[in-house]
C-alpha cells in the first residue's frame, strides 16, 4: 500500500493547489472589481480623501474576508486518506467500497489492533486493490475543470489589471489617489500651480515682509484667476492676481502679520492649499573682531573695542570675526565691499559663525548668513574697514637759531619730527659739501655724494615706537677744526655749500620703506661777511623800532592834547571816535613790537651758534632787548590801549593822565632798548676788530718765527725746512 498512499498524498497537494487557485481567483476578481469601480467613481466625482479611505478600507475587507473563507479555512481542514478513498470510489461505483475497505485493513494490519477478523482475508483484500492501482479512477477525484475556470479567471483578471497599470496614463494617478490616499488631483482642462514652492512643505516667509505669489496655468488658460486666504485669525479674503506673461499669475500680500492658507481658483483647475508660515529672521549679535598684524610687526592680535567707528586695518593684516544668530544658521559669509564674499566656518551649535580674511581695500564688511528657511537677517551688523597703508615715515627737520649764511664753525640746531604709520626701525642724519661757485659752462657737474653726519640728539632714538622727537645739534667743528683762518684744505670753509638732511626707515617687510626730510641748504660764508649781514639785519630791527618810537610819541600827543569827549562840544563825537582809534593803534603797535623781539632774538641766536657771541653775551643781550620787548609787547601795550578806551569813554582827566603815562613808560623803555641795540651793534664791530688784531698778532709772531727758524737753517747750512723760499 506504499504506492496508495503516494498517490493519496498527491491528491492532497492537487486539492490545496485547487483551493489556493480559487482563493486567488476570488482575491483577483475582487481587486479588479475594486479599481475599476473606483476608478470610475472617483475620475467622474472626484472624492475627498475620506470617501476614498472608506473605498479602500471596504475592498481590504472584503478581499480579507474571501481569503479566510476561500483558502484559510479550507486549508484548515485536514484530508484523510479515508476521505481521499471515498471520492475516488464516488468516481467508480463499480468498486463497491473495495478501496476504503482495503485503507483500512491496511491501518488495522500495520497497527496489529484487528481482533476477530482474519488477517488472511485482509491482506488479500489489500493485495487485490493492489494489483488493480492503474485501473482505479485516481484522475477523477479532483474537480479539474472547476479548477481550469478559475484559473482561467484569475488570469483574466491579472492580465487586465496589468494591461491597464501598463498603458493608461491614469493608473499611477489612480493608485496615488485610492491606495496611497494622496490629495493629487485628477487632470482638470485648467491646471493651477504655485511657482517657486515645494509641493506639500508649508511656505515660510519672514515676518513683515511682502509676498509675491506667483501662480502658473497649464492647460486651457483661464481669463481670471483668484487666491482665496484664510488667515490664522479667522478672516478671509479674495484677492484677484495680475497676469504677467502667457500662463503665469501674480499677487502681492503686503506685509504679513500671521499664518495663512491660500488657494488658487481659474477656470475649471484649483490648486492645492498652500500654507504660509511666517518666521522671524535671524539676528546677529555680540560682534567682535580682531586685527592680527602682519609677522613685521609683531603678528600679534588687537581685538576692536570701538565698533561704532571706523576701524582702521593696517595694510597685509588678517582681519578675525567672531557672531552670533538666535537662530540655528544653515550658512554664513562675510560680505566686504561690493561684491566680494568671504565663507563663514559655522559653529557646532549652529549659532556661531567665524570667519577671516585679508582685506585688499577698504570698504564695508557686513556680517551675512541664512537660516533653515533660506532667511537672510533684517539689519546685518555692519563696519567700515579702512585699509591703512604702510607708507613711509614722515621726517620733518626744522632749524633753529641760523639762517641760510653760516660760519665753517657753526653749531646748526634744529628740531626733529618722525611719524610713521606703525613703527620705526632707525633715524640717520646726512650732509654734503659742493663747491660755491658757479659751474662754467660746458663742463660736467660733479654728483657729491651724501655721508652720514655726527648729529648730537640722535642716541636718544629708540626702534619701535611710530614717533620720534628730539631736538638736534649739527656741530660744524666735527668736521672743521675751530681754527682762525680756516685752513684752505678743510672740507667746511667759506666758499662752499652745505647740505644736511635727516632719513629714517620702518619695519616694512620685504623691503622697509625709506624716506627723507626736506633737505635744508646752508652757504658757509667768512666771519667778516656774516657779520656784516647781521649787523645789517640788526639796523633794520632798530629803524623799525624808531620807527614805532615816533609813532607812540605822536599817540602820546595825540592823546595828551585831544579834546576830552565828556563836554557838550559839539565835536564830543569825533573825539571819541579819535580816542578809540588811537586805542587800536596802541594794539597794532604792541603787535610790530612783539614782532622786532622775535626777529632780533633769531639775530643773536645766529650770533651764538656761528660762534660769534659767547652765550654770556647772548643771554645778556636777550635780557636787555628781547625781554623788554616782549613785556611791553604783552603788558604795556595793552595796558596803555585800555586805559585809552577808558578815557574815550569816559572823558576824565584821571584817564587821560593814566592813558598818557603809559605812553611815557613805553616811550621810555623803547629808548632804553635803542640804546642797548646800538651798543650791540658797537660790541660786535668791537669783537671783530679785536679778533682781527689778535689774528694779526698770531700772523706776525707765526712770520717772526719762521724768519728764525730760517736764520739758523742758514748758519748751520741747513736746507730749509720748508724748501727754497
Amino acid at each position: 500500500m506504499t504506492r496508495t498512499h503516494t498517490l493519496f498524498d498527491g491528491l492532497r497537494r492537487q486539492a490545496r493547489l485547487g483551493i489556493t487557485i480559487e482563493a486567488s481567483s476570488w482575491c483577483l476578481l475582487a481587486f479588479t472589481t475594486f479599481v475599476f469601480v473606483s476608478y470610475g467613481v472617483d475620475r467622474w466625482l472626484r472624492l475627498e480623501t475620506p470617501v476614498r479611505a472608506l473605498i479602500l478600507i471596504a475592498a481590504v475587507a472584503s478581499i480579507g474576508v474571501t481569503i479566510v473563507r476561500r483558502w484559510l479555512q479550507p486549508m484548515s481542514v485536514e484530508l484523510t486518506d479515508d476521505e481521499l478513498a471515498l471520492a475516488v470510489e464516488r468516481q467508480d461505483p463499480g468498486l463497491r467500497q473495495a478501496l476504503i475497505s482495503a485503507v483500512q485493513f491496511q491501518r488495522g494490519i500495520s497497527s496489529r489492533e484487528s481482533k476477530g477478523e482474519s488477517a488472511e482475508l485482509m491482506t488479500r483484500v489489500v493485495d487485490d486493490v493492489d494489483a488493480r492501482l492503474r485501473e482505479l479512477p485516481f484522475h477523477r477525484a479532483i474537480d479539474r475543470w472547476r479548477t481550469g475556470r478559475f484559473t482561467a479567471l484569475a488570469a483574466a483578471c491579472f492580465a487586465v489589471c496589468a494591461a491597464w497599470f501598463a498603458w493608461s496614463a491614469d493608473a499611477r494617478l489612480w493608485a496615488a489617489r485610492n491606495v496611497l490616499l494622496s490629495s493629487e488631483p485628477w487632470p482638470r482642462a485648467t491646471r493651477l500651480e504655485f511657482a517657486d514652492v515645494d509641493a506639500g512643505r508649508p511656505l515660510r516667509v519672514a515676518e513683515r515682509d511682502d509676498l509675491t505669489i506667483r501662480v502658473v496655468a497649464n492647460g486651457v488658460i483661464p481669463d481670471e484667476v483668484f487666491l482665496d486666504c484664510e488667515f490664522a485669525d479667522g478672516t478671509t479674503s479674495r484677492r484677484e492676481t495680475e497676469q504677467i506673461g502667457a500662463r503665469t499669475f501674480t499677487v502681492t500680500l503686503d506685509s504679513l502679520l500671521e499664518d495663512a492658507r491660500i488657494r488658487a481658483f481659474g477656470g475649471d483647475g484649483e490648486s492645492d492649499v498652500l500654507e504660509i508660515r511666517l518666521v522671524p529672521r535671524p539676528r546677529f549679535e555680540g560682534l567682535a573682531i580682531e586685527i592680527e598684524h602682519p609677522e613685521y610687526l609683531g603678528g600679534s592680535r588687537h581685538p576692536v573695542d570701538e565698533l561704532a567707528s571706523d576701524v582702521d586695518v593696517p595694510d597685509g593684516s588678517t582681519v578675525h570675526v567672531r557672531a552670533r544668530s538666535d537662530k540655528p544658521l544653515a550658512s554664513a559669509s562675510l560680505v566686504f565691499g561690493d561684491d566680494r564674499r568671504i565663507e563663514a566656518r559655522i559653529d557646532s551649535d549652529r549659532h556661531g559663525m567665524t570667519a577671516q580674511f585679508v582685506p585688499d581695500a577698504s570698504g564695508t564688511l557686513r556680517v551675512d548668513g541664512l537660516d533653515d528657511d533660506r532667511l537672510g537677517p533684517d539689519r546685518a551688523p555692519q563696519v567700515f574697514l579702512r585699509l591703512v597703508e604702510d607708507r613711509a615715515p614722515s621726517v620733518e627737520f626744522r632749524v633753529v637759531g641760523v639762517g641760510s649764511l653760516i660760519t665753517a664753525v657753526a653749531m646748526i640746531p634744529g628740531n626733529l619730527t618722525i611719524q610713521d604709520d606703525h613703527g620705526l626701525r632707525s633715524v640717520s642724519a646726512w650732509f654734503q659739501v659742493t663747491d660755491a661757485t658757479p659751474i662754467v659752462s660746458g663742463e660736467a657737474a660733479v654728483e657729491v655724494p651724501f655721508e652720514s653726519a655726527p648729529v648730537a640728539g640722535l642716541e636718544r632714538f629708540v626702534a619701535g615706537p611710530p614717533s620720534f622727537e628730539t631736538d638736534t645739534l649739527f656741530d660744524l667743528t666735527s668736521l672743521t677744526p675751530a681754527a682762525d683762518p680756516i685752513p684752505e684744505n678743510q672740507r667746511v670753509k667759506p666758499g662752499t655749500l652745505l647740505a644736511l638732511r635727516f632719513g629714517s626707515t620702518d619695519a616694512f617687510r620685504p623691503t622697509a620703506h625709506e624716506s627723507f626730510s626736506e633737505t635744508m641748504h646752508f652757504r658757509v660764508v667768512t666771519r667778516e661777511k656774516l657779520l656784516e649781514e647781521l649787523k645789517r639785519r640788526q639796523a633794520e630791527q632798530r629803524r623799525e623800532l624808531e620807527a614805532v618810537l615816533e609813532r607812540e610819541q605822536s599817540l602820546r600827543d595825540g592823546l595828551a592834547e585831544i579834546l576830552s569827549p565828556s563836554g557838550d562840544d559839539p565835536r564830543t563825537a569825533q573825539a571819541r571816535a579819535n580816542i578809540l582809534a588811537l586805542s587800536r593803534r596802541q594794539q597794532v603797535l604792541g603787535r610790530r613790537v612783539d614782532g622786532i623781539g622775535d626777529r632780533y632774538e633769531k639775530i643773536l641766536l645766529e650770533l651764538l651758534n656761528n660762534r660769534l657771541f659767547e652765550e654770556p653775551v647772548t643771554r645778556a643781550k636777550r635780557a636787555k632787548i628781547v625781554t623788554p620787548l616782549r613785556t611791553l609787547a604783552a603788558q604795556d601795550f595793552p595796558a596803555t590801549s585800555v586805559a585809552a578806551a577808558t578815557f574815550g569813554e569816559s572823558g576824565t582827566d584821571a584817564a587821560r593822565t593814566a592813558a598818557v603815562q603809559g605812553c611815557d613808560r613805553i616811550i621810555a623803555a623803547i629808548r632804553r632798548v635803542l640804546a642797548e641795540m646800538e651798543h650791540t651793534e658797537d660790541i660786535a664791530a668791537v669783537l671783530e676788530a679785536l679778533r682781527v688784531v689778535i689774528r694779526t698778532e698770531q700772523d706776525a709772531r707765526e712770520l717772526v718765527e719762521r724768519s728764525r727758524d730760517a736764520g739758523i737753517d742758514d748758519l748751520f747750512d741747513e736746507p730749509p725746512k720748508d724748501g727754497p723760499r
